[in-house]
């Protein structure tokens, strides 16, 4: 007969889990602007920035593997060892030692993750006065126009461990995300009309 039973037991032997993260980031922006006239102006920008990340969760142990090495047959073999033969029987009855750096070998797990945010930007405009007046006014009517394109994509890769839950300290399943984003294209207009000027 199989019963269920829960074991509480820290894995003391190969020392507390250890979660380790890595962030890099950086951002590169290039830009151009100018005179085409003396009244013509032009903005040129581009900008590109990422952030990589990365996560490792040290000093697991797989609940699958864990379950092997517990079911144990009268030979003192796993009784998955005709179709696993790294399965060492695991110890967790006698104390601190108990677990061999064989034992560890099997159980152990880690698990990893590592994946990136990306946003690139490009905008271009261009404006100035156009020389045109209102009968009523001074200053000359002027415009602005330009267009913006800008994507934005996260990406994220776990390893087949996460992608399992098959950890016990590191939480449910985490199933990662393929490159996925968004792009928008954007135009733009402003017109500065002068109407009246000095009524007063």
């Amino acid at each position: 007969d199989t019963a269920q039973v829960f074991i509480g037991r820290r894995n003391v032997e190969q020392g507390g889990r250890i979660t380790e993260y890595k962030h890099a980031t950086y951002r590169i922006v290039l830009g151009l602007k100018g005179n085409i006239t003396d009244d013509l102006q032009y903005d040129i920008s581009g900008q590109h920035s990422r952030t990589d990340y990365a996560q490792a969760y040290l000093n697991d142990w797989s609940k699958q593997r864990v379950q092997n090495a517990l079911l144990v047959d009268s030979s003192g073999k796993c009784e998955i060892y005709a179709s696993d033969k790294a399965c060492v029987p695991l110890d967790i009855f006698h104390g601190f030692g108990a677990i061999t750096p064989a034992m560890q070998t099997y159980v152990g797990n880690h698990l990893q993750e590592a994946g990136y945010t990306e946003e690139n930007v490009l905008s271009a405009s261009i404006g100035g006065a156009t020389g045109i007046r209102m009968p009523s006014s001074n200053e000359p009517v002027s415009f602005s126009v330009g267009a913006e394109y800008r994507d934005d994509y996260l990406y994220d890769l776990t390893s087949i461990a996460n992608q399992q839950g098959d950890g016990y300290g590191a939480g449910g399943k985490s199933l990662g995300m393929p490159k996925s984003g968004f792009s928008v294209r954007e135009f733009f207009g402003e017109l500065r009309l002068p109407i009246i000027e000095n009524a007063y």
